[in-house]
This record gives C-alpha cells, structure tokens and sequence, in this order.
C-alpha cells in the first residue's frame, strides 16, 4: 500500500532521460548559482550526489531551490561558507570529489513521473522482471502506476524511496530486463458463465480446483484451498509462474492452467455488479490519485484500493453513514498503521490505512455520518509518503476497484470541510 506519488511531482511536465554530461572541473562550475541551467548545472548536480548529497528534483539541469539547499549543504560539510553558490572553493572540493563526474550510463538514471520514451519502458520492464507490475506494463509513460511500482521496489530493497532512478535505485535494479515486444495480454477468466479459468475476486468450485492444483505442485496458498480467488492465491499463481518459467503476472492463463493440468470450466453466474455510490469524498482537497487497482506491490500482493496523496495532517472523512467496525494502531499492524474500518448498514465497508491519528471520538463502535472527519492523513505502517490508502468492498464482499466512485465525486479540489455533525 505503498503510494502513487509525492505531491510535489509534476505530472503535467515531460522529463527526458538526462544527458550525460562531462565531468565536473573547478572552472566549469565556478559562479553557478540559482537560476542556472544547462549541463554545467547538471555536472554540478552530479558531482554533489556523487559526494553523497541529496538534491532535491535530482539531475535535471535547473538550479532551483534544492540545488541550492544541496550545495549549502556540501559547503558547511567541507568548512566552507554556506552561501549556495559555487565559488572556486566549493567548485575545487567537488572537482576533487571521488567519483565526481562519473555519471551512470543508464538511460534510466534521472527518470522521473512524466518521463517517456524507450528508457522508460526498459525501467518498467526491469521493474516487472524483479516482479513489480506497472499497469500497462512497458508503455513508456512514467505515470501514477510506474511511480507506485517504483516505490515499492524501493522499500522492499531498503533504500530511500524517491520516486526517480537515482544511483542507489539503479544499482539495486542490477542488469535491466530487455524491453518485450508488444504482445496481447493474457486472456482472463471468461465471464458470464463461459468456459475459463478462475479469476481474481472470484469465489466458488472453479477457484478450489485452482488451489488444490497449486497445493499438490508444492506451492504455498495463504489460506489454503477456502474457494476465495483474493491476494493469496495470485501471490501462489506468482510462485508457479516463475518456478515455470511463465510469466508471473498472477492471472491464470492458458500455459498457467496446462501447467496445473487444469481444463477449461464454466464460470460462476455471478449477481450483477452492485450498485454503489459514495457519499462523501474520503479526503480533504488538495489532493490526488490514479487508478492504481491490482498493481503489484511484490511478494504477489496486489494492491486493492486507491492511494489518494494529500498532505500530511489533511482530513479523511467517512464515505458514507455508518459505524468504525475495526480500529488498527501503530504496532500492530505493519501494512495498515493507523486504520479504521467504517460500515454501513448493507455490509458495506471502507478500509482506510496509513493516518497520521484519529479525530477526537472516534474508536471502536463509534457512529459516523458521510463527511464527518474521522482521522488525518499520516505515513503510518507501509507508506513513505503522506497519503489514504483507500478501500471499497460492497456488502462486506471483495474489494471493489474504488477508483471510478471516486472519479464520481472527485473532491480533490475542495479544501473546506463540510459542515461537521
């Protein structure tokens, strides 16, 4: 349940792969200051990384405000005046850097949300290779989806989570996946009663004979064989998958199913999909989100909500009337942290994850009226980076894809909280 982004990303900004460029030297550097642009600003940036320093906006050429911070931060290190722009002192020491100037071949170092191009899509194709999904797989385009996988990938690896491919990320990606050829994805269970294979979120016979398969090759199924198509049994299919030699996607396909011996069975007549609406958007504005549903989050979880980015200390709000059923404190829970579950009278319920605190109030058993705040967002359990982690499950079933009823009454631009019970 790791996030979609920070909010300082720009989504709207197309980022190239960076240039290479040449290696720092003292006169080149000299007299940079805020407001510089251009490779000998890139060279600058480099050589600070190089040097162990974060740079805020990492090497993109542009002196702004994290350049700056950065090389008042190199300065006071090395004894020097902090005054955030280079002199011949601070230009010497980062010439004299070791490693200074030698910039990562990759075209993937530097990517960042709103790069696109090949370099892109190898990033996401070494992404899926290590076993985090990007939605769309290799498109090219470096969006809420990649950033998630990205993250992810990152926390796992227990290196800081950024968002972009900075030297740490690139050396921990190790040799990058050749990008695939365009291939149609693999079809899915068919529905509506046809001959298929089981799905995920579906229940019943189909899927039982799916993990009983799984079961006698020797894989592991949280859960065991319960009929209940959810994270467990896709993080199985994962596992055989690989051990096969098929790719591990979770989605059981037809080399998947040859693979278990298993034929084609009719599917489930399943009831209509239910008629859901939110009452209330779950955060305060300003804020934002992507459709993130089943995006891999590694180990062959799938992620089965919306992460909506806010500010940290921003209000959550309750989607709907109804009553916290479930309460999850730092501790004790290392996904959620702090958490609650809000349900309605039908069985419906909303699982929020990651707030910084709960509203005065608000515990166990209390009654909520859609809009009422309810906690704040936070960065608690699995989260690096402020945001809701979001869930829908209609009358208490599996989890929904939240991010259309959210599109319905998009509220990321409402920043004043509505009247308050």
């Amino acid at each position: 349940m790791l996030l979609v982004g920070l909010a300082s990303l720009s989504v709207g900004s197309i980022v190239a792969a960076p240039v290479a460029a040449a290696a720092p030297t003292a006169s080149g550097m000299v007299g940079l200051q805020q407001g510089s642009r251009g490779d000998a600003v890139r060279s600058l940036q480099q050589a600070l990384v190089a040097a162990g320093v974060t740079v805020t906006g990492g090497v993109d050429g542009i002196f702004g405000v994290g350049t700056a911070a950065a090389v008042k931060q190199f300065q006071s290190a090395k004894g020097l005046n902090a005054t955030g722009v280079v002199d011949e002192a601070t230009a010497s020491a980062l010439a004299g850097t070791s490693g200074a100037g030698a910039t990562p071949t990759s075209p993937m170092f530097g990517l960042k949300i709103g790069a696109t191009g090949d370099a892109v899509r190898q990033l996401q194709a070494t992404l899926v290779a290590r076993g985090y999904k990007t939605k769309g797989d290799a498109d090219g385009t470096f969006g809420v989806n990649t950033v998630n996988a990205l993250t992810s990938f990152q926390y796992a690896q227990r290196i800081k989570v950024t968002a972009k491919v900075d030297e740490a990320t690139l050396a921990a990606l190790g040799t990058p996946a050749p990008v695939p050829a365009a291939a149609p994805a693999p079809a899915p269970a068919t529905p509506g009663g046809g001959l298929g294979f089981a799905a995920y979120g579906e229940r019943g016979a189909r899927v039982t004979g799916l993990q009983r398969a799984l079961i006698n090759a020797g894989i592991t199924v949280r859960g065991g064989a319960d009929g209940i198509f959810g994270s467990g049994t896709a993080a199985a299919v994962m596992a055989f998958q690989k051990a096969k030699g098929i790719r591990a996607t979770g989605v059981v396909d037809q080399a998947t199913a040859e693979a278990l011996g298993l034929t084609p069975v009719t599917a489930p007549v399943v009831d209509q999909a239910p008629s859901i609406a939110l009452q209330a958007f779950p955060v305060q504005g300003k804020c934002f989100y992507g459709d993130t549903w089943h995006v891999s989050r590694g180990s062959g979880r799938l992620h089965e909500g919306t992460d909506i980015g806010a500010a940290a200390g921003k209000n959550v709000y309750a989607a709907g009337d109804g009553r916290i059923t479930k309460q999850y404190v730092v501790g004790t829970n290392q996904l959620t942290g702090n958490g609650l579950i809000v349900r309605m009278a039908d069985g419906t319920y909303f699982f929020y994850a990651h707030l910084m605190d709960f509203a005065p109030g608000i515990g166990l058993g209390s009654p909520v009226k859609a809009g009422q705040i309810i906690g704040y967002v936070g960065t608690t359990g699995n989260s690096s980076i402020p945001h809701l982690h979001f869930e829908v499950h209609p009358k208490g079933g599996a989890a929904v894809n939240p991010y259309p009823l959210l599109k319905a009454v998009n509220g990321c631009g409402t920043t004043a909280p509505p009247p308050q019970p």
